[in-house]
């Protein structure tokens, strides 16, 4: 073209190619960036691991979810559980491997739970 044209085509070839390849590396880093950096989950995903937890009556109350997302099908997450100290610990945790199954199995989230005990007659954390 530069031949017929008397015009030097190639540098401006060059810039519209460079141009577009940075155009594509930032739209691809648009995109993963929120990945890496972690996004909160969704208010909807937030109550539905709660009230797979609250079903179980042994459970009091939870604290301190964490949720993070590594993509697609990779998902954990960490919350801590109250539960009556007079629970004994095998009991407790039989509650709740059943619970972390059951998240792991509806929602795709492999999660840890941490129990907290808690004293019903002065309700004071240990």
């Amino acid at each position: 073209i530069g031949y017929y044209l008397n015009i030097s085509i190639d540098g401006i070839i060059g810039i519209i190619v460079s141009l577009l390849i940075i155009y594509t590396g930032y739209e691809i880093a648009k995109e993963v960036v929120s990945i890496l950096l972690g996004t909160s989950p969704t208010p909807e995903l937030v109550e539905k691991i709660n009230t797979i937890i609250m079903k179980n009556e042994t459970i009091v109350g939870l604290h301190d979810l964490n949720v993070h997302d590594y993509g697609p099908g990779r998902s954990v997450a960490s919350v801590h559980v109250e539960v009556l100290d007079y629970l004994n610990l095998v009991e407790a945790h039989t509650i709740i491997d059943k619970i972390e199954k059951k998240i792991l199995n509806e929602l795709g989230i492999d999660i840890v739970i941490h129990v907290d005990p808690i004293s019903e007659s002065n309700n004071t954390d240990y």
